[in-house]
């Protein structure tokens, strides 16, 4: 026991180390990077925003307006069938589709709307969808070089990301992510989700934002669905969105190991809801979980379809397995060091798996605050009810995880706004 927990302090130590330095680097890079980015995009390429929908009328309107504010990008809304089967056809109830027709397309320029036709399906079967149709509307040339840009309802991009986006298409990135953090709705949450809205931030920043910036191969990189711009017709040859399992997004992040595509990262970020509660907290990170802890099957899947491997992929494999076991391992390592030391009264130790805890704990909320402060000019501060809200986050972050493993649902959940 004493081993096991001497283990647990060092390593939880030196990993907190390591968290500084990626904080520093990515500091240097943030300070080095060029203001000057051309930020016309070339003649021959073409960039639109897509934003698949279902169930989004509460916020579906202040989300256009937001991005009419930033961009004059065309924007494609996706909606979905599958709300008039849910509303029973109730003409009394309007859907999203309704709201975007009334409220949307007759009010701003180059918005479009299409709809997906059918009653089941996820929101990759809806991009699918309009990606095969994409050359019925109106701003589509077929003689571009064709990026999408896609986001939730409830995304709020920073004001200069597309500039940067647009940067890194010119420079002939194929596969451009914005990182997230999850503060839009931060002042309405309680104490807990207030800790998990930070959890969520500091996973995007921390492994997002961080790894991508430094890509070194060994450390875990991913795509996140809201937030990625992509190259269509790279998209079309890796065979679209997977609409096999329920997060297409990791399923494409192993796709672009098999075919040795890198993610490139903007130094912007996008200002997300999180979840409002304790109860759609766990489900949404099920939902996630559900794909996570399939690494195995994606990378299996993605083999026989491909009829290859590489180092990347296998790499890819390792690391989303190493994600899926942190992620509903850590805290329970750190409860049961706690939990055996003060039983078999090994006081000094039962002291310092938690001073380690909490070290590791303050880093991730100085990181994180940090970090958004820089790249968005915010002015969040570091407080001891924000380091708590995170401290007891962390602790039962797989509450998600361990909700996916016993009641193995059938059905994607899908968060409520």
């Amino acid at each position: 026991m004493k081993i096991i927990s001497s283990l647990y302090v060092i390593l939880l130590i030196l990993y907190s180390f390591f968290i500084i330095y990626k904080y520093i680097k990515f500091k240097k890079i943030a300070k080095l990077k060029n203001n000057n980015i051309n930020i016309k995009i070339k003649d021959n390429k073409g960039l639109f925003i897509a934003i698949p929908c279902l169930r989004e009328q509460s916020c579906i309107e202040n989300t256009i307006k937001y991005f009419r504010q930033i961009t004059d990008l065309p924007i494609v809304i996706v909606t979905t069938k599958k709300e008039d089967i849910e509303y029973n056809f109730n003409s009394n109830i309007l859907t999203t589709k309704d709201i975007v027709e009334k409220n949307i397309i007759k009010t701003y320029d180059d918005v479009y709307l299409v709809h997906y036709p059918y009653e089941e399906g996820y929101m990759a079967d809806q991009l699918n969808y309009m990606i095969d149709n994409l050359s019925s509307l109106e701003f589509y040339d077929d003689k571009k070089d064709w990026y999408m840009a896609l986001y939730n309802a409830d995304s709020s991009p920073s004001k200069n990301s597309f500039d940067a986006i647009i940067n890194a298409i010119n420079e002939n990135s194929k596969v451009i992510q914005q990182y997230s953090y999850c503060f839009k709705n931060y002042d309405n949450l309680n104490f807990l989700t207030k800790g998990f809205a930070i959890y969520q931030s500091n996973f995007e920043i921390k492994i997002g934002l961080y790894n991508s910036l430094l890509n070194y191969k060994f450390l875990y990189q991913y795509v996140v669905g809201h937030g990625l711009t992509i190259n269509l017709e790279i998209l079309r040859k890796m065979g679209k969105f997977n609409t096999r399992f329920w997060c297409e997004d990791i399923y494409l992040t192993m796709k672009c190991k098999f075919r040795n595509i890198n993610i490139n990262t903007i130094l912007n970020l996008e200002n997300i809801e999180n979840a409002a509660n304790l109860k759609q907290v766990m489900k949404q990170n099920s939902v996630w979980y559900n794909t996570t802890k399939k690494y195995n099957k994606l990378y299996k899947d993605i083999k026989n379809n491909e009829h290859k491997t590489n180092l990347n992929a296998i790499l890819g494999c390792i690391n989303e397995f190493k994600c899926s076991l942190n992620w509903i391992g850590f805290p329970l390592i750190t409860f049961l060091n706690l939990i055996l030391t003060l039983y078999n009264k090994y006081y000094y130790l039962f002291i310092l798996v938690q001073l380690s805890y909490a070290l590791y704990v303050f880093i991730n909320l100085f990181i994180t605050i940090k970090t958004i402060n820089i790249l968005e000019n915010k002015k969040y501060k570091i407080n001891i009810r924000n380091y708590f809200a995170l401290f007891f986050a962390t602790l039962i972050s797989n509450i998600g995880p361990l909700y996916s493993i016993f009641t193995n649902e059938k059905q994607k959940y899908k968060t409520e706004r």
